[in-house]
């Protein structure tokens, strides 16, 4: 229990004169005492011993009052043991008291620390509870940024279930692809076994390719030496044109000069269109041995460029002008003759010449099944040579498109026929790639 020091002093000071009234309360005979009243003790305290007749006891203060000039007079008493023992339990009070006065001076200065102590501990109280305001702030930040950890934890969660599906999702498509790499790898090693194959048949069609390559060389020969005769028969008929123009300027002086003379003339002037005739059927001639040579030579150079990619440069023929100014010259004929040589003129559209070659079907696109029509637009010049070849529909393939291009691209054509003139003009050819046709 907390007590004051002067509540404690007061309890003290109570329990000693409670002490000291209990001990004059216990005198052995109260009879044997007198009258008489002891006054002047060191701590002022007035004994009254109640009287035996009246049982009363006076006010110590007037008790005090009235002793104070008896005690000048009366005779000294020697104290009583039991006064002594008072007089010494009241010193000891006294050095008690004064102890307790120094407990208390020393406990008030252990209160005023203790309130010093008190105050710094409020400061300290006080300064926690900032602290802890702060401390509540941060643990709410704190709660804050784990709400949001969460979130972003959640968040990545789900970020990791999207990954590991699309993982999923790649690996299914790897283990296809897996697959895919194995039939390719299969088909790849069956292409390399007809690509074996497929080399043997090119050193065979090598072979024959030498072998056409001479036959070329010989028609080659064959062209240049009609060409050679078309060109001594093209002098001929200029030398006939000049010797004709010659003649007729004679026969026009001449009949200018005599004119009965020119009876005799008559068998010169028939005899001049029959030689002319002669000349030009023999022109005519030369010049559809000189086509024929070079359709076949033609013919034989699409059949070793169809067999072989490696075809000898020797065997390759290429355009000549000649051939064209023979196939000119063969329209020319054919359409600027008059109606008394029996051939009229007309129009005529552009046919194709017998002996096209047919389009190659290729091999990926024959084994694949592909299949398709390809319609291509020819510009064909007046010689019917083809000029250019152009797609107007695809058949969805480009192997199929480049084949046909490819193809017509060496067609030959035999011109069309406008006012009696070869012109240019176009073609829609199609194309079709069916595999049971091919």
């Amino acid at each position: 229990v907390n007590i004051t020091p002067f509540a404690y002093a007061a309890t003290l000071s109570s329990v000693v004169h409670i002490a000291l009234l209990a001990s004059l309360n216990t005198t052995d005979d109260p009879t044997l005492l007198d009258s008489r009243v002891l006054f002047g003790t060191s701590l002022d305290v007035t004994l009254v011993m109640e009287t035996l007749d009246k049982g009363e006891t006076p006010n110590p203060s007037t008790a005090s009052t009235e002793s104070t000039p008896m005690e000048a007079t009366a005779k000294a008493i020697d104290p009583t043991p039991r006064e002594v023992e008072l007089q010494s339990t009241i010193t000891e009070l006294e050095m008690a008291m004064e102890s307790h006065k120094r407990q208390n001076l020393a406990l008030e200065q252990t209160v005023e620390q203790l309130r010093k102590h008190n105050r710094q501990l409020e400061n300290e109280t006080l300064s926690s509870r900032q602290d802890h305001a702060r401390l509540n702030l941060a643990l709410d930040d704190a709660r804050e940024h784990n709400e949001r950890l969460t979130n972003d934890n959640a968040r990545l969660v789900s970020e990791l279930e999207d990954t590991a599906q699309t993982q999923s999702t790649l690996a299914t498509a790897n283990a296809r692809l897996t697959e895919s790499n194995t039939a390719l790898d299969y088909q790849l090693h069956l292409e390399k076994a007809a690509a074996g194959s497929l080399d043997t048949k090119i050193n065979a069609e090598r072979r024959q390719s030498a072998v056409l390559a001479e036959t070329v060389r010989t028609l080659e020969s064959e062209r240049q030496q009609l060409q050679h005769d078309l060109s001594a028969a093209s002098q001929r008929n200029l030398d006939l044109e000049s010797t004709i123009f010659e003649r007729d300027a004679t026969i026009e002086g001449l009949a200018l000069k005599q004119r009965p003379t020119m009876t005799s003339d008559t068998p010169l002037r028939q005899a001049l269109p029959n030689e002319t005739e002669r000349i030009i059927d023999e022109q005519t001639t030369a010049a559809h041995k000189l086509v024929s040579v070079y359709t076949n030579a033609e013919s034989l150079q699409a059949s070793a460029t169809s067999t072989t990619r490696d075809t000898p440069k020797a065997a390759l023929v290429k355009a000549d002008p000649q051939s064209t100014a023979a196939e000119s010259f063969l329209a020319v004929r054919a359409s600027s003759a008059s109606p008394e040589t029996g051939n009229a003129e007309r129009d005529s559209t552009p046919r194709q010449v017998s002996g096209n070659k047919k389009p190659i079907y290729p091999v990926f696109a024959k084994r694949y099944g592909t299949e398709g029509e390809v319609q291509l637009k020819v510009s064909i010049s007046p010689s019917g040579r083809v000029d250019t070849v152009t797609i107007q529909k695809s058949s969805g393939s480009d192997l199929l498109d480049k084949a046909a291009v490819t193809a017509v691209r060496t067609w030959r054509y035999h011109p069309a026929v406008r006012d009696g003139q070869p012109v240019a003009t176009t073609d829609i050819v199609p194309v079709i790639f069916q595999i049971n046709s091919s």
